[in-house]
């Protein structure tokens, strides 16, 4: 067995990223088979119009991928390995088709067919890396879900938000072994300090909160996690970090913004339904369906706050557009006996049902309900 068998299979188990993985193959499959140069492609895909693509090169790769190399990595895709002088062409394989092709520029001391032959026996890499990393996924999905069933049991024990912060808080900080967690939420534009992990009571006046609140909303300003000390090649702005590591003595700090399907939690106000309802005006819809869309919306909000996901509703102070009474302009009397006279002219039944109708007042549907019975000829 070559030596550099086993290195090559433990890359069924490798932790890496796809990118990752393809370019530690290549590197393997090279030094296996002596290649000069070689040069790893993903298929194409005809559907989405994408061509030929390297994933990666060693040493230097094989040059151009010229109508030559093409030609050579189509046969490979068809039979597993082609063949070309000293190029070789060799399928790599995933999902039970191939998802790459590796060429070699082969010195001509070497047996090209005798090295894809070998070369061939790993084939079935890529798959295998794919169904080891899909079960890792899973397993680590797995244990996410139960963290979040266990966290949320815990915040179970109180209906106040108070209490469940505190609890989420204890609860982090036992399971990370931090020396502090503190959770802090968007109050309208500025972040608010709502909880610190055993601490009772916070004093939200002192410069430790407001040096902490800062940190957080350069984290949220960001949108996304800010550790300190930073890696060397972070562009992350950290200076309220900074300072905020510097007075509290603490080696290592990590502020994680809170999300809520990708969007950073913040607050509904009565006035943004304001801006909204003007903004709905301004673009052409009624009142009445301005009106409509308010409606929806207290009544959406309403029920998030009898599940318990907002404490108050912000429709109850929104104010939308007041419905506004049409003023009825009704016709002169010499406008009713023209239209009368036209009405039996046209059609003598109508011009009755309009001579009752300008008689009584009666509307639409109260003179549809007429029947014989309701008049009295005595």
């Amino acid at each position: 067995m070559h030596p550099q068998h086993q290195e090559i299979q433990k890359l069924k188990t490798f932790s890496g990223s796809p990118g990752e993985f393809w370019i530690e193959l290549l590197r393997h499959l090279t030094k296996l088979s002596g290649a000069e140069g070689s040069t790893m492609m993903r298929m194409p895909d005809p559907a989405v119009g994408r061509d030929w693509q390297p994933l990666s090169r060693e040493n230097g790769g094989v040059g151009p991928f010229s109508e030559t190399w093409q030609m050579l990595a189509d046969r490979a895709s068809e039979h597993g390995m082609a063949i070309s002088n000293h190029r070789l062409a060799v399928s790599m394989d995933a999902d039970g088709k191939p998802a790459a092709v590796a060429v070699f520029s082969l010195p001509e001391e070497v047996d090209a067919e005798k090295t894809g032959l070998m070369l061939c026996a790993y084939s079935d890499l890529p798959d295998a890396f794919l169904r080891n990393r899909s079960v890792d996924s899973g397993e680590r999905k797995a244990a996410r879900f139960a963290t979040v069933l266990d966290l949320g049991l815990a915040l179970q024990i109180s209906d106040k938000f108070g209490q469940s912060a505190m609890q989420l808080c204890n609860e982090l900080a036992s399971r990370f072994d931090a020396d502090r967690v503190s959770l802090g939420w968007l109050r309208g534009r500025a972040v608010r300090l709502e909880a610190i992990s055993h601490t009772e009571k916070i004093e939200s006046r002192t410069e430790n909160v407001s040096e902490l609140e800062a940190a957080m909303e350069e984290s949220l300003d960001q949108d996304d996690e800010i550790v300190f000390p930073p890696s060397g090649n972070s562009t992350q702005i950290d200076h309220h970090h900074r300072i905020f590591a510097k007075k509290q003595l603490s080696d290592n700090l990590v502020t994680v913004p809170l999300r809520d399907r990708d969007r950073k939690i913040g607050a509904l106000r009565p006035i943004d339904l304001d801006m909204l309802y003007a903004e709905l005006g301004g673009r052409g819809p009624s009142v009445r369906t301005v009106r409509i869309c308010h409606t929806v919306l207290r009544q959406s909000l309403e029920q998030a706050r009898r599940w318990g996901l907002i404490a108050r509703s912000p429709a109850v102070d929104a104010s939308p557009p007041a419905q506004r009474q049409a003023e009825v302009v009704p016709p002169t009397v010499e406008q009713v006996l023209d239209l009368l006279d036209a009405a039996y002219e046209e059609d003598p039944a109508f011009g009755v049902y309009l001579w009752v109708t300008s008689a009584t007042g009666c509307r639409r549907g109260e003179m549809c309900a007429l029947r014989w019975s309701d008049i009295e000829l005595d």
